[in-house]
């Protein structure tokens, strides 16, 4: 059972064994058992959808990606590779941060994923409104800055699933004890697990403990938590331009948009379509300048090689 600390109960069979299935694909997500567009009743496969690719955008020591293979080699990884700033990330691979790193993953122009140190994520499904990934061990912050309705962002946990349903700022991370702790700073989340199912609103934090039997417990999430949280996390993202202003979750919680100010204060911002998916735009400012070119409009010499990922 889901246990409220102000008394609330909240249950779904439904949901849990939902879950158990999400659980098996995080497991198997680098197998590719489960391909992009399956339904939940794994009896359809909509060949058309077509999965796109992340990007690394940030960096702090070594950090590894591990592309799937073709299963008829006996293998389901090609090893681990080095990653760079710019590497792509796409269906089936593994990004894992060693102690002491951490790294940050664009998966599009509105959302964001900062792997924490010691960290390890599969990408289980990566297509136009639908995220899966999956939480092996360590933390991530997720910046969920748009989510249309419809959309699917889902994050798999051993112990159960993190299922954004709002726009909003979270941490996921699994604890030294095997349990599973959801911090919503910003934002609403659906969470299942074999203990039980509820929302969790922001402000609020639930635990889903390892142990099989035991309560998935929600509590208030203090603030003196929750701002080293925000803070730490705009830090890394904004690392020349952050002024600390979320030092104090409150004032986070009063204008937590700090993305769309720094993003209109790109120059780069004036001549990309607001509906254009591309993820760090704000990085073409510093590799070129913009020129109106006939028949084309306005380009940017550094746009071709943003797109292949050759910028440093």
């Amino acid at each position: 059972m889901l246990r409220n600390e102000s008394g609330k109960i909240s249950t779904s069979a439904a949901l849990v064994v939902f879950i158990i299935g999400v659980v098996l694909i995080a497991g198997a997500a680098v197998l590719l058992i489960v391909r992009p567009g399956m339904k939940d009743s794994g009896s359809t496969v909509q060949a058309d959808v077509i999965p796109f690719a992340a990007r690394v955008d940030k960096l702090d020591g070594d950090i590894g990606i591990a592309r799937p293979t073709d299963a008829k080699q006996g293998e389901s990884y090609q090893g681990w590779t080095k990653a760079t700033v710019n590497a792509p990330v796409s269906l089936g691979d593994r990004i894992y941060t060693s102690r002491g790193s951490k790294a940050a993953i664009a998966i599009n122009r509105n959302n964001y994923v900062r792997l924490n140190s010691g960290t390890s994520l599969d990408v289980v499904s990566l297509s136009e409104g639908n995220t899966q990934l999956a939480l092996r061990e360590g933390a991530c912050v997720f910046d969920v800055g748009a989510l249309d309705s419809g959309e699917t962002y889902e994050v798999g946990t051993p112990n159960g699933a993190v299922d954004f349903t709002q726009p909003g700022l979270y941490q996921v991370g699994i604890d030294d004890g095997g349990d599973t702790v959801v911090s919503v700073l910003n934002g609403a989340c659906q969470v299942a697990g074999l203990a039980g199912s509820g929302e969790v609103s922001k402000g609020q934090l639930i635990t889903l403990a390892a142990a099989e039997a035991a309560e998935a417990i929600v509590s208030d999430l203090s603030p003196d938590v929750a701002a080293p949280i925000v803070d730490d996390y705009y830090s890394y993202r904004y690392q020349d331009t952050y002024d600390h202003r979320y030092r104090d979750y409150h004032a986070y919680e009063s204008d937590p948009n700090y993305y769309g100010q720094s993003y209109r204060r790109s120059a780069s911002y004036r001549y990309i379509p607001e509906d254009a998916q591309i993820a760090g735009v704000e990085d073409l400012d510093d590799n070129g300048d913009w020129q109106d070119v006939p028949n084309y409009g306005h380009c940017s010499p550094a746009l071709d090689l943003f797109r292949l990922g050759s910028l440093p």
